[in-house]
């Protein structure tokens, strides 16, 4: 199953979490900042507050990158992951000080999964997540990590810039319809821009929030240079909207 995943309050979300304050208060902010012993020990005193305040009914799913700045991090990071009961475990194969530059780590992936699957009655789901932008790209990683189509049909994968890039990626991967729905795409893009607006302060907020996004939009769109400049001059909210339906007129 195909999943576009919206996180709600950072790193651990899932329905309803409420962070425990010692955890927002000062363990979040030292992972931040401090040397990898300090955070390994700081995640285990998050892990430990956020799951022994949970329910059994609750179901908790982690998004995580695989370190900070070393490879060498991550077995380490697992070993404190894999004491918890985690619904899902959600990895993004990069390290933090990568941003998205560069190949994803998929045998950091694959090393997760396989010592999950080890573990007895392990109950957690994987969730892939990284530089799926389209078909192709789904058919490469998929391939690499599962080279005997072994994922099955119950397979989990966060999309976040491929889904900006073409909001119809979803179906596309799915097997339905693959063309461009500008009507679907003009929904996504309104939606977005009215939460933005019940979110923020200002109107200018609204439109450089959006035209952050159109950077993403544009290669999906396949827009020119020109054109994305025009969206990118705009400041006012009507200016940006006049803008946008010009464009849009032209795709």
């Amino acid at each position: 199953m195909l999943h576009n995943r919206i996180p709600v309050g950072g790193v651990i979300y899932g329905p309803c979490i409420l962070v425990p304050e010692f955890v927002r208060d000062q363990v979040f902010p030292v992972l931040g900042q401090a040397g990898f012993n300090e955070r390994y020990d700081c995640m285990m005193k998050r892990d430990d507050a956020v799951f022994s305040g949970m329910g059994q009914e609750m179901k908790i799913s982690v998004k995580t990158r695989i370190g900070m700045e070393f490879m060498s991090e991550w077995e380490d990071i697992l070993s404190v992951y894999i004491k918890y009961p985690i619904n899902e475990l959600i990895i993004h194969p990069r390290l933090r000080n990568e941003f998205y530059k560069g190949e994803v780590h998929l045998d950091a992936y694959k090393m997760a999964e396989k010592l999950y699957r080890e573990k007895e009655n392990c109950q957690t789901d994987f969730c892939y997540n990284g530089d799926i932008v389209d078909e192709e790209s789904f058919d490469r990683i998929m391939g690499e990590l599962y080279p005997d189509s072994s994922f099955g049909d119950d397979f989990h994968v966060m999309i976040g810039r491929g889904l900006l890039m073409n909001p119809n990626l979803p179906n596309q991967l799915k097997g339905q319809e693959a063309s461009f729905d500008k009507k679907l795409f003009k929904e996504f893009m309104s939606e977005i821009t009215e939460n933005y607006k019940q979110e923020m302060t200002s109107e200018k907020q609204v439109v450089m929030k959006m035209k952050e996004l159109w950077v993403y939009f544009a290669k999906g769109l396949g827009l020119s240079e020109r054109q994305l400049k025009e969206v990118l001059k705009t400041s006012r909210l009507a200016d940006y909207k006049a803008v946008v339906q010009m464009v849009l007129s032209d795709v």
